[in-house]
C-alpha cells in the first residue's frame, strides 16, 4: 500500500504520526506539500493507493482507493471525474470544524441580539453611542436550527446554556456512513443531550427568534430559504448561515431585510464568494458578513489528525472509514 499525503499544511510531528498510524515501509509513505489541483495530479503519478490532500486530483488511477480531503466541503475544490469510479472512497474532515463554526454562529448571534456592531463603531470613532432601544434579552430567546448534525448540536448545547429554547425540524432516523466527532466533544456532551423541541419547517420559521442553518448544500436545500419561506418567518427574526450559501435566496432575503421582515443576517457564507462589488449585503446595515471563515481556526490540521489516524487504522483493518462522500452530497 502506498500512502500520498499530498498537503503543505502538517507539521512534521504531525507527518510522523501519520507514518506510525499507517504501519507501511517508509518507501511507501511519500509527502509532496502540493498547494493546488495540477501538483496533485503530479504527485499522482506514482500511483498512490491512499490520497490524503486539501483537494482532490482531477482523476483516478490505477491503484487509487481512498481520497481523504482535508476540508469539511468539496463543493468549491475543483471539478474531478473521482465520482464516477466506484472503485474509490472518497471522505472529508466533517467534524474537525464544528466546535469552531457553532462558536462562530454563537458569537454572530450575539453580536446582533447585543447591538454591539454600531456600538462599537461609533465609539472607535470618538463617539459615545446613545441607545436608541435597549439590547435583546438572549435568554427566553427561540433558537430555530436547521441541520442537526455535528454543528448544529454544538450549536445546540452552547445556545442552552446561554439560556435559549430550542426547536428544529421534525427529522428521520439518521442513516447513511458513520462521522466524525471530536473526541473531547464527545467527551463534553457524553450524558446530556440538548432539550430540542421538534415542529415542522414552517412552525420553525413561524416561532424562531433567531434562525441558523447548518443543513449540508444538496438538492432539497438549496433555495430553502426562499421567498415563501420568508413570508412565514417571525417578524424581525436574524437569520444566521454557517452551512453553504446556496441555502438562501439570496434576492429575497435582500428584500426581506429592507422591508424589515428580516432584522437582521449574519452570513459566514454566501453563493458568490466574496459577493460582487455593489451587493446589498456588502452595504445592508442589518447584515453582518464574514468571509467564510468559521471553520478556518489555529490548530485546524493537528485537529484533523485525529480523523485522518483514525481513518488509515479502519482502512488498514477493513473498516467503514469515517465521512465518507457520495455524489448526491455535493450537489
Amino acid at each position: 500500500m502506498q500512502i500520498l499525503v499530498a498537503s503543505p499544511n502538517f507539521s512534521d510531528a504531525a507527518i510522523s504520526a501519520l507514518r506510525v498510524a499507517a504501519h507501511i515501509e517508509s518507501n511507501e509513505f511519500i509527502v509532496v506539500p502540493c498547494r493546488n489541483q495540477a501538483e496533485i495530479d503530479a504527485a499522482c503519478r506514482s500511483d498512490p493507493e491512499v490520497v490524503i490532500a486539501d483537494g482532490f486530483p482531477s482523476g483516478s488511477n490505477p491503484s487509487l482507493r481512498w481520497v481523504q480531503v482535508l476540508s469539511s466541503g468539496v463543493d468549491r475544490l475543483g471539478a474531478t471525474s473521482l465520482w464516477s469510479d466506484d472503485r474509490v472512497q472518497i471522505t472529508t474532515a466533517g467534524g474537525v470544524a464544528s466546535s469552531a463554526i457553532a462558536n462562530h454562529a454563537i458569537a454572530l448571534i450575539l453580536h446582533r441580539l447585543l447591538g454591539l456592531g454600531s456600538v462599537l463603531t461609533t465609539t472607535r470613532n470618538g463617539g459615545w453611542y446613545e441607545l436608541s432601544r435597549p439590547a435583546r434579552q438572549v435568554s427566553g430567546q427561540t433558537l430555530g436550527i436547521i441541520g442537526l448534525g455535528s454543528i448544529g448540536s454544538r450549536i445546540a448545547a452552547i445556545a442552552e446554556q446561554l439560556g435559549f429554547h430550542l426547536i428544529s425540524v421534525e427529522r428521520s432516523t439518521p442513516s447513511g456512513p458513520p462521522r466524525y466527532r471530536l473526541p473531547w466533544v464527545v467527551d463534553l456532551e457524553e450524558g446530556h443531550r440538548p432539550n430540542v423541541t421538534y415542529f415542522s419547517l414552517n412552525d420553525v420559521l413561524a416561532r424562531s427568534d433567531v434562525l441558523v442553518l447548518a443543513a449540508p448544500a444538496t438538492n432539497e436545500t438549496r433555495h430553502l430559504i426562499s421567498a415563501e419561506a420568508l413570508a412565514k418567518v417571525k417578524p424581525g427574526v436574524i437569520i444566521v448561515n454557517v452551512a453553504r450559501g446556496s441555502l438562501i435566496d439570496e434576492a429575497a432575503l435582500i428584500a426581506a431585510v429592507e422591508q424589515g421582515t428580516v432584522g437582521g443576517a449574519c452570513l459566514d457564507v454566501t453563493n458568490d464568494e466574496p459577493p460582487p462589488f455593489g451587493s446589498p449585503l456588502r452595504s445592508l446595515e442589518n447584515v453582518d458578513l464574514t468571509p467564510h471563515m468559521a471553520g478556518w481556526f489555529e490548530g485546524y490540521y493537528d485537529e484533523a489528525l485525529g480523523l485522518v489516524t483514525t481513518n488509515i487504522a479502519r482502512y488498514r483493518e477493513g473498516l467503514p472509514l469515517l465521512n465518507v462522500i457520495r455524489p448526491v452530497d455535493t450537489r
